[in-house]
């Protein structure tokens, strides 16, 4: 039997919380647990994520999915498309889940693709 969702025991993980690249889809998962660390339920609208970067004000779009069949495990996904330092906070009803308050990650700039076009001018005659 699971009880309610206990903040300190619930896990964080996946490569989306590391450092990226910009325009990369970075990915992670939230597996909420109860007080002995066992899965637990919860609806998905108690869990909230906000992905701000460093002097912006405007929270990047991101998709909160709940695993089909999988007790209180979430897929967590979104695209930093610029290049800078970014602070993800990941709540449970309000509270930071996995004992911290934030996380920060760096997204570095993407490759840069330059494209040179050679424009030949042809006499008319």
């Amino acid at each position: 039997m699971t009880g309610a969702v206990d903040p300190s025991k619930t896990t964080l993980h996946g490569k989306g919380l590391n450092n990226s690249i910009a325009g990369d889809i970075s990915v992670f998962e939230v597996q909420l647990r109860d007080k002995s660390g066992y899965p637990t339920d919860s609806s998905n609208t108690s869990i909230t994520v906000s992905i701000l970067r460093f002097g912006d004000q405007l929270e990047l779009p991101k998709n909160i999915t709940l695993v089909p069949d999988m007790k209180g495990l979430f897929n967590v996904s979104f695209v930093a498309k610029v290049a800078g330092q970014y602070v993800l906070r990941i709540r449970w009803r309000g509270v930071p889940l996995h004992s911290v308050p934030a996380i920060y990650k760096s997204v570095f700039p993407g490759n840069i693709l330059y494209l040179h076009f050679c424009i030949h001018r042809q006499a008319l005659y």
